[in-house]
């Protein structure tokens, strides 16, 4: 499930919605111990590159309280805001 919310978060941050992506991976991270015990190396990969992406789109104060309001969700949360996302893809 983490690897979805990841592979969410990258989406949405190539959507051009940085700061879900930003929530989304912060959630990841939160839920599973992220970066350090990530199982694949192709996820820990797209988690920090997609990292340092929204860090460039938003604005350093934003971005912190995007990371602040993922670190809060549940999984359950974190799951129904990435099924809700309005990716225009």
């Amino acid at each position: 499930m983490i690897d979805n919310l990841v592979g969410f978060a990258a989406i949405a941050i190539q959507a051009g919605i940085p700061d879900s992506g930003v929530r989304l991976l912060a959630a990841a991270e939160s839920l599973s111990g992220l970066p350090a015990t990530l199982t694949w190396p192709a996820t820990q990969m797209e988690f920090n590159r997609s990292l340092e992406l929204a860090r460039t789109k938003l604005a350093n104060s934003h971005f912190q309280a995007e990371l602040s309001a993922g670190r809060n969700m549940s999984l359950e949360q974190a799951v129904d805001y990435a099924l809700k996302l309005p990716f225009h893809i």
